[in-house]
């Protein structure tokens, strides 16, 4: 029974290879033909520029967070968490004294700052976000091989946030949430530490995030939530 199988196993490869061999006697081409192929370098340009053009598509729904290490005028640039304090109550607003929960954390030298480990900071961004009414957004790693440093925990930014029509100054800073792992990690001033992605909504709601709704953090400056005292 074996040497059967092994016969007809050998017969179907010699068919196969015979059926697969087949136009032996085409013509050998030494270069490429042209045809099909861009005859100048107009006909260059246009089609790298169609690539860029849907390259451009996809890069639209990124942008890039960096953080201000520069601060207040004290030079607080964010606050770290206690790792030891009181229960918070979420529904008090504007109740808490800070300096019960974080500590003030100042620039150093070169508008640098170096994470200790296991510890959880408050920074916020350089830059001002501002969500059109047509899209959400969500801040993800920037490059997760930069090192040991997470930048997002609660990373959603609704539609309308940092968005008020005919206000001068549009956006509302970026409050991060960061902790490094291991081992210390050096941040300088404008170094980017996450992306926004954006997603295009379906349709624009009738709903936006901002004040007509009351939402507390439209155009924040500050980096404590709502229920610090300012």
């Amino acid at each position: 029974m074996k040497n059967i199988l092994t016969r007809y196993s050998l017969l179907l490869f010699c068919v196969v290879a015979a059926w697969s061999c087949t136009k032996l006697d085409e013509e050998v081409y030494s270069s490429i033909p042209a045809d099909g192929f861009f005859r100048n370098e107009a006909e260059v340009m246009t089609n790298v520029g169609r690539i860029y053009a849907q390259m451009r598509k996809i890069t639209n729904r990124f942008g890039a967070g960096s953080l201000d290490l520069v601060g207040t005028d004290d030079g607080r640039v964010g606050f770290r968490a206690k790792k030891n304090s009181q229960l918070l109550d979420l529904t008090k607003r504007d109740h808490y004294d800070p300096e019960d929960f974080w500590e003030p954390v100042h620039r150093e030298r070169g508008n640098r700052l170096v994470l200790e480990p296991e510890e959880f900071y408050l920074l916020i961004s350089k830059e001002r976000v501002r969500i059109p009414p047509g899209y959400s957004a969500e801040m993800t790693a920037y490059d997760p091989t930069s090192g040991e440093l997470r930048t997002h925990y609660a990373g959603f930014f609704d539609p309308g946030f940092g968005h008020t029509p005919g206000l001068a100054r549009q956006g509302s800073k970026a409050v991060m949430e960061v902790r490094a792992h291991d081992v210390p990690f050096m941040l300088q001033h404008g170094q980017r530490v996450a992306k926004m992605v954006f997603e295009k909504l379906a349709e624009e709601p009738t709903i936006l995030y901002g004040q007509d709704i009351g939402s507390s953090y439209q155009h924040q400056e500050r980096m404590l939530s709502k229920h610090f005292r300012a």
